[in-house]
């Protein structure tokens, strides 16, 4: 009896995707780990899921558009739901359908409201405005006097006279009894509760410009360079308030142990840029009546004291003075004091100096810095040092220790010839001084501390030319990795026990993308909960401190951060308050991340797009069988699932996980015919959650693939 073999099938292949990690705009071919494109999603300990959603929280200082729609006699104004210029943008429409027994309905899209009104058998409008005010969109808010009239069709109006009130910093002061915020709202400065509420205007005019990352608290003050005139907030005289550095600076003893004729003296403290009044104190021999101060000076009267001999002081009344040659007569002459030796006559004198250059007051020098941090001896943040004064911009000036309103005359740095463009604090104690590529000019130097004649010194040294800063405020530190923007994307600046430095790329997963958006000098960052914050053109790119790898391909690097990429997240500032990252807007917007998926109550988009697959062969073509995406228990889900090939794109399904105490599967039977690469998509923009941590894919070769 004849024998026949019976031929088998083809062999089933399944591979499975996970333990994704984070995007790859760079790679040709990105890890199967990998996304190819990703928008809006986290990594939440090994599973991919929607980022948080953000919502405005307390006082909204820009204004919000309105219109006003007569219908039928009756008037509806309609508001915008966000306040600034994108309100602006909105319009509504109410049209008649003209066809009976029409249902009310509602469409809205990229702010446009569209309401189609109900009609009876016969066509007629029973729609009333009260109808239409129910219907909750994620645009507008309508109110009216009287709701229950019939609404009419009418033509398209737009939304008229929103207006932006761009914040430039937030900070948060504790004070004796509570706390405050303090918000520079454009031009101006106002003082806001715990709750973002109540705004009280303090009263004083700052300059238009970013100010969150040229600010630093020291001694309990908040100080603030905004490149017009610096100012503090702070407690003196046992009242809080804003003051202005030059009218409050610290006024120095430059003499000591002086004789009335000005001979004998010892310098003691420097002049403060700040401050045109300075003391000299002399040791009286109780028969001279006339004393010399150390300098011609301003004509103003200057004022003296005497020291009693119980500790106290008392006024000591000037007769004359002559400022040219620093004489004061007294009106009668200070006695000599009981302990030989000791000064006990103090005058105090105005010296007004100018800037040999610009002629201006030499305390514009700080006032017209606009970048600032703390360093000081052994890296501690006891002072202040500032730079950005355009006249001046590669010289940084250093305040005295612990103390915002003395800065020494002599406590400034010429360094190199370039414009200074930011600070970075090194974990080796060092202090990087940053500025722009160029070839006339290092693009790093490297601040350092000793003691010199029992002084603290802060010498200096070059660095190197590889690699330099384009932002005033995109540094930061992640997990002890001081990050900075350059021209060929985010940077690790790092310094070590023996004293090299090294610079090392993090970016290289998303550096094409990134390097492609205009304006990064604006980008800004901040690192809360182990993940460094990059934003841009409403854009934020998020590098996650846990998830590092090395690639073989980037620079000088010796490992890269998983990175993600967000849209639609108008960041101008980043700041944190009670250990929850915030934001503020360009149009006046107090912003907070929550627990929801939507931005200003709007769904937001969210795209995960795996690698390009070649399903284990370069040669052979593949027939996908069936697909299967397994989501986390315990949480709503939504998304759709497509393919791409080389020739187009198919969606395979919607589907909805409803939350429950396993994971939930889809499998679906789809085939995908004679392909060498594939993709897969999943893409929601609902109101609900997107969250994945397994694809598996099952296929059969079919046959040598043929070519494109």
């Amino acid at each position: 009896m004849a024998q026949f073999n019976v031929p088998s099938g083809p062999s089933i292949k399944v591979i499975t995707l996970e333990n994704f990690l984070g995007v790859d705009f760079t790679s040709i071919t990105p890890s199967v780990y990998r996304a190819s494109n990703l928008i809006n999603l986290v990594n939440n300990n090994g599973f991919l899921e929607t980022r948080p959603g953000f919502n405005v929280i307390g006082n909204e200082f820009g204004t919000k558009a309105y219109c006003d729609v007569l219908t039928n006699g009756v008037n509806v104004r309609w508001t915008a739901i966000r306040a600034g210029k994108q309100g602006n943008l909105c319009s509504i429409q109410l049209i008649n359908p003209n066809k009976p027994n029409q249902k009310l309905k509602m469409t809205e899209a990229n702010g446009e409201v569209i309401y189609y009104l109900a009609t009876n058998n016969n066509g007629n409008i029973i729609t009333t405005i009260q109808d239409i005010l129910n219907m909750p969109n994620h645009y507008i808010v309508g109110t009216c006097e009287t709701p229950n009239n019939v609404a009419v069709g009418k033509p398209q109006y737009f939304l008229q006279n929103g207006a932006d009130a761009r914040i430039n910093g937030i900070w948060n002061i504790d004070r004796d009894e509570d706390e405050i915020f303090i918000v520079h709202v454009k031009n101006k400065l106002y003082k806001l509760d715990t709750n973002f509420l109540n705004p009280v205007d303090m009263g004083i005019t700052v300059a238009d410009t970013i100010t969150q990352y040229s600010s630093v608290i020291l001694d309990n003050k908040l100080a603030v360079f905004d490149g017009s005139r610096a100012f503090w907030y702070g407690k003196s005289g046992g009242e809080w308030g804003i003051h202005y550095l030059d009218e409050s600076g610290y006024v120095p003893t430059t003499s000591i142990n002086r004789k009335p004729d000005g001979t004998g003296a010892s310098s003691y403290e420097d002049a403060n840029i700040l401050n045109p009044y300075r003391e000299n104190s002399f040791v009286a021999d109780g028969t001279s009546g006339v004393y010399y101060v150390a300098d011609s000076f301003d004509d103003e009267a200057p004022t003296a004291r005497i020291l009693n001999e119980d500790g106290t002081t008392s006024v000591l009344e000037i007769q004359s003075w002559n400022r040219n040659t620093g004489a004061i007569t007294f009106k009668n002459i200070p006695p000599k004091f009981a302990v030989t030796g000791r000064d006990s006559v103090f005058i105090r004198y105005k010296v007004t100096t100018n800037d040999s250059n610009t002629g201006e007051n030499i305390k514009e020098y700080i006032n017209k810095c606009t970048i600032a941090t703390t360093y000081g001896y052994n890296s501690n943040n006891t002072r202040l040092f500032i730079s950005g004064n355009p006249m001046y911009s590669n010289v940084d000036w250093f305040s005295a220790e612990k103390d915002i309103t003395y800065f020494p005359a002599e406590n400034y740095t010429r360094i190199g010839f370039q414009p200074i463009i930011n600070y970075l604090k090194l974990n080796d104690g060092t202090l990087a001084i940053q500025k722009k590529i160029t070839d006339s000019d290092y693009a790093i130097y490297y601040r350092d501390s000793a003691i010199y004649n029992a002084s603290e010194v802060f010498p200096i040294a070059s660095g190197s030319r590889a690699v330099g800063c384009i932002s005033k405020y995109a540094n930061a530190n992640l997990l002890n990795d001081p990050l900075t923007l350059t021209e060929t994307g985010v940077y690790g600046v790092a310094g070590s026990s023996y004293g090299e430095k090294f610079v090392n790329e993090r970016s290289y997963f998303i550096k094409n993308k990134l390097l492609a958006e205009p304006n990064l000098e604006n980008a800004v960052a901040i690192v809360h909960h182990s993940k460094y914050y990059l934003a841009i053109n409403n854009h934020v790119y998020v590098a996650d401190g846990r998830y590092k790898s090395k690639v073989a391909e980037a620079n000088a690097s010796n490992y890269q951060y998983e990175w993600y990429y967000w849209e639609d997240v108008p960041v101008r500032i980043w700041f944190t308050y009670n250990d929850e990252l915030y934001f503020a807007t360009e149009s006046g917007d107090i912003c907070k991340f929550n627990d929801t998926v939507l931005n200003y109550n709007m769904p937001m988009k969210q795209l995960f797009d795996t690698a390009f697959l070649d399903l284990g062969s370069i040669v052979q073509s593949k027939t996908v069988r069936r697909v299967t995406v397994i989501t986390r228990p315990y949480e709503d889900s939504e998304y759709t699932l497509s393919y791409i090939t080389n020739e187009d794109e198919q969606d395979i399904i919607n589907k909805q996980t409803p939350m429950g105490s396993f994971p939930a599967t889809l499998q679906e039977k789809e085939k995908i015919k004679k392909v060498m690469y594939v993709k897969f998509r999943l893409y929601n923009e609902s109101e609900k959650p997107m969250n994945f941590f397994k694809i598996g894919i099952e296929y059969i070769f079919s046959g040598r693939y043929r070519g494109d």
